[in-house]
């Protein structure tokens, strides 16, 4: 039996990252992606992010996804978290930086070490299986082809809620075999409409705020030590 996704110690939220390279780009210009998903002790999803980080070296993006997932967390005020990656050469190589680390990573592994310092924070990081990420992995490729910029998200929506229900245990969403209300009924006929959009690739769900976030996510790209390609 697959491991699934485990949900986080009580008071704690979980940071679930992926990052993956293509060897060709799409049409869109796309070779690489990211996803961040953030979950309450109950499972509840706080917020998401998914879509590119572009001109980074393989490793460097999956180190810049599990440093945009600690960056996510801080904005959301969050201080005590649990960060899971299935991109575990990446993971290594943060955990292992005083004996080895790229030097074109340095500046990305010096600011993942700074938020280890930060006395606030109460921080777990762990590798897992892909089998246990499934959500980020989804969201992530779905954000390869639909997105050349990071977008953060903070509802469920069609695929990612199916994904999202099995994770919790609740069975498949896709029967439509869930009771609702009268009001949740119009809301869902809403939706539907809604996903048939995000299938096109024409939603984004971002307010002022949030292109503030995405601002202070994506600082440092370009910079010396930060990953980029040669």
């Amino acid at each position: 039996m697959q491991k699934t996704w485990v949900f986080p110690t009580k008071g704690f939220v979980k940071v679930n990252v992926h990052a993956f390279t293509l060897p060709e780009p799409y049409p869109n210009g796309n070779d690489s992606c990211i996803r961040i998903m953030i979950r309450d002790h109950k499972g509840t999803i706080i917020v998401m992010v998914y879509g590119t980080i572009r001109n980074l070296t393989e490793r460097a993006n999956e180190l810049w996804a599990i440093l945009a997932g600690l960056k996510m967390a801080f904005l959301e005020g969050e201080e005590k978290v649990e960060l899971e990656s299935d991109n575990a050469g990446a993971v290594k190589e943060w955990e292992e930086w005083m004996w080895d680390y790229d030097r074109n990573h340095e500046n990305v592994i010096q600011q993942l070490n700074q938020r280890k310092t930060d006395p606030n924070l109460s921080l777990v990081v762990r590798a897992v299986e892909p089998s246990q990420n499934a959500l980020a992995r989804y969201l992530a490729h779905m954000g390869s082809l639909q997105r050349t910029r990071l977008v953060i998200i903070r509802r469920l929506f069609g695929e990612v809620k199916e994904l999202w229900s099995l994770d919790m245990g609740l069975g498949t969403t896709k029967g439509n075999f869930e009771a609702m209300s009268e009001e949740e009924y119009e809301n869902w006929l809403w939706e539907d409409e809604e996903e048939e959009d995000q299938e096109a690739g024409v939603i984004e769900i971002t307010d002022d705020e949030d292109e503030e976030a995405v601002a202070m996510l994506m600082d440092g790209v370009g910079q010396p030590g930060m990953g980029g390609r040669q």
